[in-house]
């Protein structure tokens, strides 16, 4: 079971999973196990990877009066919502959209089903972006594990197109959920590499 945004990362990055076919119509496979792949952090833009890119994803909450939320964007590697991405207008102050993501938390948007696989989430304005781990509960949201993206000579990357070029597109986007990534077994914290640690 993936109780945890740990749990998950193992789940995406051990490529394979094993599921007992139970459909007796299935007669080759029928109460065999059968492999399924789910995600290669090497095929990066090649072989099985699928990349969608979701616009106002449609949240159910835990909360019967909170009702139904809608997110912004959502990047989706072989159908599994794997980073989500939180906007702000133009002069808006970027902890707005964590605080959005740190909201959606707490009314359990990210706790259960398909959106519990989220690893990163991104919270974003035109001139500014944070990015980190899916702390995996509210009371686990921390500021100084909340990134600025920087380039190569570790300047703050803040134009939100350089921000998407460099970040959110393919191959980076695949490779910061396959290689930069890490389970903390100590913990049981997920992370996420700064970018100083990508370039090293």
């Amino acid at each position: 079971a993936c109780n945890t945004p740990n749990d998950v990362n193992r789940l995406i990055n051990g490529e394979l999973i094993s599921v007992k076919r139970d459909n007796p119509n299935d007669r080759n496979n029928f109460g065999k196990e059968v492999y399924l792949k789910i995600f290669d952090a090497k095929e990066i833009a090649a072989g099985q990877s699928r990349y969608q890119i979701v616009r106002q994803p449609r949240f159910k909450t835990a909360h019967q009066l909170s009702g139904d939320r809608r997110g912004d964007v959502m990047l989706l590697i072989n159908g599994m919502p794997v980073i989500h991405i939180e906007l702000k207008r133009s002069k808006v102050d970027v902890s707005q959209a964590t605080f959005q993501i740190k909201r959606y938390m707490h009314e359990g948007v990210f706790a259960s089903g398909l959106f519990k696989m989220v690893q990163i989430f991104v919270a974003m304005t035109p001139e500014e972006t944070v990015y980190f781990a899916n702390p995996g509960k509210e009371e686990n949201f921390k500021t100084e594990f909340q990134f600025h993206w920087a380039d190569f000579n570790n300047e703050v990357v803040s134009d939100w197109r350089r921000v998407t070029s460099d970040l959110l597109s393919i191959p980076m986007a695949h490779q910061l959920v396959g290689f930069y990534t890490i389970a903390d077994e100590k913990d049981n914290t997920l992370k996420v590499l700064r970018s100083y640690q990508y370039f090293a």
